[in-house]
């Protein structure tokens, strides 16, 4: 085998391994971590019908994202999109999100005959007292910029 031969299967064999990891791997995951995560932190369920993501563009979606009931959820949207500028990111060293989007966003907000609202009670109470902590600025804090936020039959 050549050089050339390796070089191009190495080539390859890198591009279909970022691929699969793009369009697979990386949804999957990430669907299964918001809905562990929200689930956790929440009261109500959540549910996610599907994560698409293109290493390409850098450009992801949540489809059909649902809070609460299935039938009657308290917080949902049709498609909340995101497009990741990669390369500014990559030379300006910040999260650079060009565009986020969401479609058909709805709160059901009702409030409770003793004056409070469904929302207050969203987050699972801590058991734990809060530790005081001393804010620190660090040059570790990731600098981020969005470009435009749409809102679209929201």
């Amino acid at each position: 085998m050549s050089r050339f031969d390796k070089i191009f299967y190495t080539i390859v064999i890198s591009l279909s391994i970022y691929v699969t990891v793009g369009f697979k791997l990386i949804p999957y995951v990430v669907e299964d971590q918001l809905v562990k995560n929200l689930d956790k932190t929440l009261t109500l369920k959540s549910h996610v019908k599907k994560v698409d993501f293109n290493p390409f563009t850098f450009h992801a979606k949540i489809h059909d994202f649902r809070l609460g009931d299935y039938e009657k959820p308290t917080v949902s949207f049709e498609e909340f999109a995101l497009d990741f500028g990669g390369f500014k990111s990559l030379f300006n060293l910040h999260v650079n999100v060009e565009n986020v989007s969401l479609k058909n966003a709805f709160i059901d907000v009702v409030q409770q005959k003793d004056g409070t609202i469904n929302l207050t009670k969203l987050l699972k109470e801590k058991k734990e007292e809060p530790k005081k902590q001393e804010e620190t600025k660090s040059e570790n804090d990731i600098k981020f910029l969005v470009s435009k936020i749409s809102l679209i039959d929201s």
